[in-house]
Parts: structure tokens; sequence; C-alpha cells
């Protein structure tokens, strides 16, 4: 209410923060960009940020910036603890056990020591309790321990955005959500997974690793993650490589309680103005879809069409196909996005001219999509933050929070 006699004119911007999977690219990409926000304005946090989704790697993302704001860091020991944990290597592991370990287990069927999920998943755990210095436990904490009392449905005072975990059911091909609130499955196109485990076994839950693992699992490099009695689950980018479903249903359920200002007697309810943000990691020098109205996109997806051959050689068609379904079906997530939202920014990883810290010569590197990051690329990802193409996108972020 005080806001509100401050600035009678303002409307309030909450944001629903989207992020797309592309393995350590996007996962630090991701979060050095909430870093950069929450650096910039220290409410960002706790009062903007309503909710977070994504996929893969841009969930990997979502979920270390939470852990690390919930262990009271700040915007820039963000920065620097993030490019200690993706400086690390999360690939040669899995690569060792898929090779060895784990090939033989699965040949003689035995159900013995961790697999590579489990593997990785304590390599993370580690990590983040070595680099913090024990101080950041998030990562091993029950899922739901972040909203709620210990075992009680009882409400914590302090406020946090809502962190949503999208997965893929391998026996279905259907959407999962780990989620902190019930879900309605009409809204929400899919089914609420810790719902689910509950009607099964009340006393199991899985802490916030086992929730993030679930939904960066892909299969070769990762065993699809099994849930006894529910099914297993992979990469949430099988599905939708934005977390765009999600996210187009959480603002569609704000905007339907903003429509009931006038019943609840919330009239502040009619100040929030619902803003989405998609952050992508796409280093291509050209994506079609980039800074496109829904209207011109549908426009340049028609001449595309005219354009491309109608014949299509027997060998590739059937990856070609399978790859631009999922392109369609992204791209449409995110115009869906556009249009359920009262505003919409696109942070965009952009290929980026430097001069290496180490280096004399300017260079503009491809930056890999790999669970093992080099110094270069995570120095060029901290050159495209800042870049005068990114900056403008970020400034018209932080203005909106003035």
């Amino acid at each position: 209410m005080a806001w509100q006699a401050e600035h009678p004119q303002d409307s309030f911007p909450v944001f629903i923060v989207s992020a797309e999977g592309g393995g350590s690219r996007a996962a630090y990409w991701t979060a050095i960009n909430h870093a950069h926000l929450q650096k910039e304005n220290r409410n960002y946090y706790h009062n903007h940020l309503f909710a977070l989704t994504g996929a893969s790697g841009g969930t990997t993302g979502n979920s270390t910036f939470f852990s690390l704001k919930e262990g009271n860091l700040e915007g820039a020991d963000i920065l620097d603890m993030a490019d200690d944990i993706f400086r690390q290597n999360y690939l040669s592991s899995s690569l060792v056990m898929l090779m060895g370990f784990d090939l033989w287990k699965d040949i003689f069927g035995l159900n013995i020591g961790n697999d590579r999920a489990k593997e990785l998943e304590r390599e993370w755990t580690e990590e983040m309790d070595r680099l913090s210095g024990k101080k950041v436990t998030g990562f091993k904490q029950p899922f739901l321990s972040f909203w709620y009392e210990s075992e009680s449905t009882r409400i914590k005072n302090d406020r946090k955005p809502l962190l949503f975990i999208n997965a893929t059911q391998v026996q279905t091909g259907g959407h999962a959500v780990v989620s902190p609130v019930k879900l309605n499955p009409r809204v929400y196109q899919g089914f609420d997974l810790l719902e689910t485990m509950y009607e099964v076994n009340q006393d199991v839950t899985i802490p916030l690793s086992t929730a993030n693992l679930l939904n960066a699992s892909f299969p070769y490099i990762n065993p699809a993650g099994n849930i006894g009695q529910i099914g297993s689950f992979v990469d949430a980018g099988y599905y939708d490589n934005y977390g765009a479903r999600t996210g187009r249903g959480i603002i569609q359920q704000l905007k339907n309680l903003r429509a009931d200002a006038d019943s609840l007697n919330k009239p502040i309810y009619k100040k929030i103005k619902f803003v989405s943000v998609l952050i992508r990691n796409g280093t291509a020098d050209e994506i079609m879809e980039e800074a496109v109205e829904p209207q011109k996109m549908d426009l340049l997806r028609h001449e595309g069409r005219k354009k491309s051959s109608l014949q299509s050689h027997q060998l590739h068609a059937p990856l070609n196909t399978i790859g631009n379904i999922r392109s369609a079906v992204n791209a449409d997530n995110r115009k869906e996005l556009i249009e359920t939202a009262d505003g919409f920014y696109e942070i965009q990883l952009h290929r980026t001219s430097f001069i290496p810290k180490n280096g004399n010569k300017e260079v503009n590197p491809i930056i890999p999509l790999a669970r093992f990051l080099s110094d270069l690329a995570l120095e060029a990802m901290d050159e495209a933050l800042v870049s005068e193409r990114n900056k403008k996108t970020l400034e018209s972020i932080l203005q909106e929070m003035k």
C-alpha cells in the first residue's frame, strides 16, 4: 500500500523468467544474467522476480542462482561464484562411467553403486559446498523446504520466487513439473510430479539437486531418472526447450487473479504488470525469431516455406522432420509467451569480439554446447553480458523496476 501511495500512476513489474536449455553454456549464461540484475537492483530477487522456469541447462542456471541467493549471496558475489562453479568439468565422469562401470551394470543387470546421473548430482552438491565453504546448501535441501515450514503446509514468511523445474516423461512423452505450488493441469498441460509422488508415498520427497537432474538428464550422457511406480524422466528440452509452457500458464493464472481484483478487494492487483523474460543462449549470428513480433514471425515462416525446396533427401528427411518440429514447437511456445504477458524481453547470447585477458589479439569464439566450459568460453559470455546489444535489454528490464 505504501508503494501505491508513492507511485499512483505507475505499474509494478512482476517478472516470470524462462531460460532456454543448452548445457553448461545455458546454465552459466542464465546465472550471470540473474546475478547482473540482482547486482544492479537489490530488490530484483525478493520484490520483482515471481517465478523461474526453464529447461535443461537453463534450469540449472536458475537453480544455481536460486541456491546462491538462498545462501545470502548478493549479485557481485554470485557472479564470482558462478564463474567458479561452471569452470569445473562436469562431463568427464559421465563419459568414463558410460564406457565403464555403468556399461557393465547394464549388460549384467546389476543394481549396485551410483549411476552416472547420481555421480553428477554428487559433483554439483560437493562443488557448491567446497566453493562456498559449506555456506550454500540449497542443492541438498528438500525441494519444498524453501517455501514451507518443516513437515507442514504452513508457508514461510520470507519472500522468494517460485522455482518450477520441468522434465519429460519417457513413458508418455508428456510434460512433468516439479512445482512448489499445486498446479491446474488444464492450464499447465502437464502433471504435478510432487503431487503424484505424494499420492504414491507420502513419506518420499526429493532434494533440489535431484529435481534439477531430472530436468537435465540427456541420454546417453546421463541415464533417465527413475522414480518408482511413476516413471522415468529425461531432459525437459525434449518437450519444451524454453520452459515457456509453464511460464505461460503462470502468467495466465496471475492474470485471472488480477481480473478478480475487485471481488477480492485488492485494487492494488490492477497495478501489477506481468513481464515475461526469455533468456536464450544460441550463439548463431542470426536467429530468425530474435526480436520479432508474432505477426512478423508468421510472415517469415510463410516466406521461408515458399523459398525452401519441396524435395528432401530420403536419408535426411526423418532427422530434418524431428529437428524442424522441435524448432516449430519452441517458436510457438515463444509466441504464446509474448501474447500472454503484459510485457516481453528477450536476452540473447550474441557472439562478441573481444581481447582475452591472457591474449593480445581480438577473438570472436563460438561457445560450445557442452558440460565443460573453457576459460575462453566463460570470458566470452562475460563480455557478451556487458556488450551493447545485451546491455540495452538489461537496462530496459532494470528501468521497469525503478
